[in-house]
């Protein structure tokens, strides 16, 4: 009994609406690959994780403005 208290304790927890949303990403995207999701419904949730998450920096090697001036 006191194995599974320790565990229950040493479970992690969401503790700010940022880390909420991230999980809810994170399950979504495993829902996924797992191929919960039909075409139309992958695509709205694609949509709306799109919305949430920042859109990271180009990672292009090619010329940027300030090279072609």
């Amino acid at each position: 009994m006191s194995q599974e208290t320790q565990t229950q304790e040493q479970a992690p927890s969401v503790a700010t609406p940022h880390q909420a949303v991230g999980l809810l990403i994170q399950a979504t995207q495993i829902a996924q690959k797992r191929g919960a999701f039909n075409l139309e419904e992958a695509a709205l949730l694609s949509q709306a994780v799109n919305l949430l998450t920042p859109e990271a920096p180009p990672s292009e090697e090619g010329t940027t403005e300030e090279e072609s001036e």
